[in-house]
């Protein structure tokens, strides 16, 4: 087989049926010169394991590995690549027909671009969870540190010397938000573009990782929280200001804590609810809603 010039990665875990939609929409790419490597991370699962062993395209490796998590499957994949681009898939996502040929084409058309995404085209069983992520074309790692603006790593595409070079990998200690560490270190050392032609379908499901919004956002404080210990050495890496590195960092730490207050308030447990909204207070003193919050929602009540 020739040298792929893109490789494409599946980390898979027990994913049943789907797994098969989501392999064929990359063997149905307008380009070819790919290869697929699907990383099962230990699956038990016998859906899936039949699905893995009928595969019989010579573009296809299947890598097996004892269950370690969705990020050091990334980590394998990433490891494994031959090709000078890689594009991440997430197991219950497609790609459009035209993805490959569309992000190879932005990234030859941008050299100092070290990651390339698009928006999301929704679809399945529950399209009433989408979040609207604001538009940024070109966002830098403070702009990225504020908010993740990039849906899912099924929307991106990197070089593979880039990550090298820079030795990023996935972060085990920042799953369910190990994706948006690996933009921040993208965006630290590189160039981000942004591809206007949506070309990544996401599908919405109970199942959905996102779905768990407490754990998504314990995940988001530990990675806020990580880049926050690191503001000198960020600073010496970028130039940005110290003070606006520590800006961001407690924004992004205030809105976690303050989505996770919401949350516990929804379930009534508001002594939970209280000390988040406070923790967020403690990073944001100044934004308006935080104590707000902490009045109306929950204050009034748990005092009562």
């Amino acid at each position: 087989m020739k040298k792929p010039e893109v490789s494409v990665v599946i980390p898979v875990y027990n994913t049943g049926i789907i797994l098969q939609e989501t392999i064929d929409s990359v063997l149905s790419q307008s380009f070819t010169g790919f290869e697929l490597i699907i990383v099962d991370d230990g699956s038990t699962d016998q859906v899936t394991l039949d699905i893995l062993e009928k595969q019989e395209d010579e573009r296809i490796r299947i890598i097996h590995q004892v269950n370690s998590g969705v990020a050091a499957a990334r980590n394998r994949g990433i490891a494994d690549a031959k090709g000078e681009y890689i594009a991440f898939l997430d197991h219950d996502d497609l790609f459009l027909k035209d993805k490959l040929f569309e992000f190879k084409k932005s990234m030859a058309n941008e050299p100092s671009a070290g990651l390339v995404f698009s928006g999301i085209v929704p679809f399945g069983e529950s399209k009433s969870q989408l979040v609207v992520l604001p538009v940024v074309d070109n966002p830098d790692f403070l702009t990225l540190l504020n908010q993740n603006l990039i849906y899912s790593t099924s929307c991106m595409m990197v070089r593979r010397a880039f990550l090298e070079k820079h030795r990023i990998l996935f972060d085990p200690e920042c799953v369910p938000c190990d994706d948006w560490d690996f933009y921040l270190q993208c965006a630290l050392h590189g160039d981000i573009r942004y591809v206007q032609t949506p070309l990544t379908e996401y599908r919405f499901h109970d199942s959905n990782q996102s779905r768990d919004q407490i754990k998504m956002y314990l995940a988001g404080i530990r990675t806020a929280g990580k880049y926050r210990k690191s503001i000198s050495d960020i600073h010496e890496i970028s130039g940005i200001p110290r003070l606006c590195l520590l800006r961001a960092a407690n924004n992004a730490l205030s809105e976690h804590h303050y989505g996770i207050a919401f949350q516990y308030f929804g379930k009534r447990e508001f002594q939970k609810a209280l000390q988040h909204g406070m923790k967020a207070f403690f990073y944001r003193p100044f934004s308006a809603k935080v104590p707000l919050f902490i009045w109306k929602k929950v204050g009034r009540k748990f005092f009562a």
